[in-house]
């Protein structure tokens, strides 16, 4: 597979851009217009993720209030940052995921999956991040079942494997690139 047309950054969040563009204007105005939609949906996301974590609707609120002060997030989302797509399929993904935990369902537990390798290969540090996040999220979150032991689960992860780790070696390859030709600082 040559993956060397993709961004450093990866194909998640281009791949919804190009999408997008398909059927909107091709214009910087509509990519920062799609950051800023898709950073509004992700403060109540981020509240009903909070509030599976804590299992208390009120701190989600909270928190869900709270990130919709911060500047930075208002700003970073007015923008055409890659990352903002990104932060909304790990969120939709994780609130899912807590559903699965709490009531086996497949749905949830398939749309978890989908979100979070989205996710996963938004960003290069995004292989890294998402199971963290995810493993964070399973020890703090209340379970009816261990996932561990659910089949489903290994498929799911197997397939996250399959998707996420071309993308890893993708922009570990164009990362060393970049820096090999003086434009990115040594890592």
């Amino acid at each position: 597979i040559e993956l060397s047309a993709a961004s450093h950054y990866g194909v998640g969040s281009q791949s919804l851009y190009h999408a997008l563009f398909a059927v909107l204007p091709h214009d910087h105005r509509t990519l920062m217009w799609v950051n800023s939609i898709l950073g509004v949906l992700s403060v109540p996301l981020f509240g009903t993720f909070a509030a599976g974590v804590l299992r208390d609707r009120r701190a989600g609120a909270i928190a869900a209030f709270l990130l919709a002060l911060i500047p930075l997030f208002i700003r970073n989302d007015n923008s055409d940052a890659n990352n903002v797509p990104c932060l909304l399929w790990l969120l939709g993904g994780l609130t899912l995921w807590i559903e699965y935990l709490e009531t086996r369902e497949r749905e949830a537990l398939a749309a978890s999956f989908v979100l979070l390798i989205l996710a996963g290969i938004g960003r290069p540090e995004m292989p890294v991040l998402v199971p963290l996040w995810a493993l964070c999220t399973t020890l703090a979150a209340e379970k009816s079942h261990n996932p561990v032991k659910d089949g489903a689960v290994w498929l799911g992860l197997a397939l996250a494997a399959l998707l996420v780790v071309p993308h890893a070696i993708h922009v570990r390859a164009a990362t060393a690139e970049l820096s090999e030709t003086g434009n990115l600082p040594s890592y």
